[in-house]
């Protein structure tokens, strides 16, 4: 089993506005202030053989909780002991995951070409990936069906719009106008985007990254609180093993998070069939806590395999709460302690396997290190060249 206990999350994240006065006036200059460290800042440390691994638990098994959930997706809770297995959805073949994980793979795919999510071209480059799983005939949940369907006949009538941001326009419009909960899917390319931020200083840039990727498909700012807390728990988990869920709620936005306290004590101590799971993001979550923590001391098989399998006997949207499990527990266990046929049986519809996307999350994790780096370096210039101009 790789490394041992539980998730989650790293630095906090202060919110953006405290509503005070900034002072503009001048300060004193103390007569003993001592000398500028112009000492340059400690460089960035490379991923670790374990955090690669971790990477690589959270993405495959996340795609095989994803695939474990298609056949079982709209079935009423199981019983303890109901045996769960990759069997084959309506129309698919056994293992083949979902439009979870296709909503997962564009993000990996800039990320292991050294992109940024930050960068609104690359966000574009997302967005026209998803209109392709979408013309591909690739089931998708009903709210981000609806949004990807307005943005591509806009695109069709002007095909020069740049496509997250009439995402985004159309996401919101959308919500204004419907007013309808928060589906689960807006967890899925926010948990895949913290392969990109590992950086010692990344928190904040992963926050920001979130907020970019969650409303291209959601109109509602509440989608951005259970995003927030799955992305920097799996961030957390990657880089430094277990830690409680709670402490990830320190990324939550303010005026959530005793929400968000609630729904994850209350997930804490309750098995995971006990929870709704019609395909809203809070019950998403809720599951997928309550899969990981309730198993934990089970036996027979690996945690991460427990824990996936309790997911799905929750019932519901199987498909999106597999791999939302997944994600956070495979980020702790690693792939290696799925089963073997698991691993051989998963794969997309375009003939892409778990292997091809274990060396994506690997490319991404490396990619990530590399752009960190060069930031750095990047600043350092900066700095200097300013200081010979001065």
């Amino acid at each position: 089993m790789g490394d041992d206990a539980l998730p989650v999350i790293a630095e906090p994240v202060s919110d953006p506005d405290d509503g005070g006065l900034v002072d503009l006036e001048p300060g004193p200059v103390p007569d003993d202030a001592g000398p500028v460290d112009l000492a340059p800042p400690p460089p960035v440390p490379a991923p670790t053989e374990a955090q690669l691994r971790r990477a690589v638990g959270a993405v495959v098994a996340a795609s095989a909780g994803d695939a474990l959930g298609a056949g079982y997706v709209g079935s009423g809770p199981l019983g303890p002991t109901a045996p769960v297995t990759m069997i084959a959805s309506s129309g698919e073949e056994p293992g083949e995951w979902s439009g979870a994980t296709e909503l997962a793979t564009p993000v990996l795919e800039v990320l292991a070409r050294g992109g940024d999510v930050l960068d609104s071209r690359e966000q574009d480059t997302i967005v026209m990936s998803w209109l392709d799983v979408l013309h591909g005939g690739q089931p998708l949940d009903p709210a981000t069906t609806a949004v990807l369907r307005l943005v591509s006949e806009q695109l069709e009538r002007s095909p020069g719009l740049p496509a997250a941001q009439c995402a985004r326009r159309n996401a919101r419009r959308r919500h204004e106008r419907e007013r309808g909960p928060v589906t689960s899917a807006c967890i899925v390319p926010a948990a895949a985007a913290a392969l990109g931020f590992l950086g010692p200083e990344d928190a904040p840039r992963l926050t920001r990254a979130v907020k970019m990727l969650v409303t291209t498909l959601h109109g509602s700012p509440e989608a951005l609180a259970p995003a927030m807390l799955w992305a920097h728990s799996v961030r957390s988990v990657i880089l430094d093993g277990p830690a409680p869920l709670d402490d990830s709620l320190t990324h939550v936005p303010g005026h959530l998070r005793r929400r968000w306290e609630d729904h994850v004590a209350e997930a804490a101590s309750a098995s995971p069939t006990l929870f709704e799971n019609d395909g809203l993001a809070v019950e998403a979550v809720q599951v997928a806590w309550a899969a990981i923590v309730s198993t934990a001391n089970d036996r027979g098989g690996t945690h991460l395999e427990r824990a996936l399998v309790a997911a799905v006997r929750a019932g519901g949207d199987t498909a999106t709460t597999g791999w939302v499990t997944g994600a956070l527990a495979g980020a702790h266990y690693g792939a290696s302690a799925l089963p073997d046929d698991w691993g051989d049986l998963i794969h997309g519809r375009l003939g892409r396997s778990g292997a091809d996307l274990a060396r994506l999350a690997k490319q991404a994790v490396l990619a990530s290190h590399e752009r960190a780096v060069s930031r750095l370096a990047g600043l350092d210039q900066a700095e200097a060249e300013g200081g010979e101009a001065g």
